[in-house]
Order: structure tokens, then sequence, then C-alpha cells
């Protein structure tokens, strides 16, 4: 991996790096570090999942070719978890051909990061998976906050319509019960009955 000036990163994450080659890990891990991001290491893909699932990190960096368990096993397994399925995961490869970029997208992949790599080209590959992630969480937040709004105009309704219909007719009962006709009194107990139920509903 060359040298370069390095950009400063606009978000601050927990990346983890998953790859075999301690050398390669140590040096990815003080680019992320340079740029202000904190980093967990895991030396397989096995102890990747394991990292991944304790301590939900905000990206992953996987090599593809590992022992034990490659690159490819490891996405899907993270794809599987439902803690970790929408983990931003870019793979590292030396072997970027057509066949194993489409596998890793397949499975899930969100970027390939081809080797050798300078520290330029994994800060901006890490960048933009951040960003696109932030979007995404923005995204969803923006539409809970409107279904919390559309929750909070539409449950007052809801909940004084059938309100309304038991008040009203419990206080006729109660003020009209002499002079009611039987039928009349189980026409209108019918009625609190359905507001009630519509009520619990």
């Amino acid at each position: 991996m060359s040298g370069g000036s390095v950009p400063v990163a606009c978000i601050m994450a927990k990346i983890l790096i998953v790859d075999d080659d301690a050398s390669l890990r140590e040096v990815i891990r003080l680019s992320l570090e340079s740029a202000g991001h904190e980093v967990i290491e895991a030396e397989n893909g096995a102890q990747g999942v394991d990292y991944a699932c304790a301590k939900l990190p905000d990206l992953v960096l996987c090599d593809v070719r590992m022992e034990k368990m490659d690159g490819y096993s490891t996405l899907l397994a993270l794809r599987q978890h439902s803690a970790t399925a929408s983990l931003p995961f870019i793979l590292m490869t030396g072997q970027a051909h057509h066949e194993g970029m489409r596998q890793g997208m397949e499975l899930g992949a969100d970027d390939y990061l081809p080797k050798p790599f300078n520290m330029q080209q994994l800060l901006a590959a890490v960048e933009v998976r951040l960003k696109k992630q932030q979007r995404i969480r923005e995204q969803a937040e923006r539409k809970l906050s409107e279904l919390r709004n559309n929750i909070s105009l539409a449950l007052p309704h809801e909940l004084l319509t059938p309100l309304n219909g038991i008040l009203g007719f419990s206080d006729l009962m109660v003020s009209e019960a002499r002079t009611m006709k039987p039928d009349e009194i189980a026409s209108m107990a019918q009625a609190i009955r359905d507001s009630a139920e519509r009520l619990h509903r």
C-alpha cells in the first residue's frame, strides 16, 4: 500500500478490519486511525463475524482470500445476522476479476477495493460508504419522525370518537332511564358496547 497525503475523514466511525495478514492490518489500522476512526482488528473471518456481532462496527473492511473462512463466507455470515445484515461491507482483494466481484455483490458487498491500494484510495472508499450509510440512516429517521407525527395526529381522533359515543349514550340513559323503553335501553347499551370495543381495539 503506497503513501500520499491523507485527507481528513468527514465522518468518524468504528471500523472492523478482517485480514489474516498482520502487517497489512497494521498499515490499514494506522491509516484509519490517522483519519480519526476507531479500529477493531480480526485475524480471520470467524473472528471477524464474532467481533462484528459483539461490537457492531459502522463498516467492515474484509480480505477475500483468507484461510479457515474467506471473505465471501464472512460476508454471507454477517448478512444472515439481523444485527449485522445492513453493515457496509468492503471486500479487499488482489484478484478483482469479474466473477469474484459479481459473487461478492450477489452476497451483498457494498464495494470492492483492489490491492494494492494507497491511503487516499482506502480513505476515499471508506468515506463514500460511511456517507451513504449516514444518508440511509437520516432517511429512516425522517420517515420514523413522520410516522410518529401522523400517529400523534390520528390517535386523539381514534380515541375520542368512541369515547364520545360511550359518554353520550350513558349520559342519556342516566338522565332518561325512567321514561325509556326496554328496547331503547338495549339499543343504547349495544351502541355503548360497540364504542367500547372500538376503543379497546
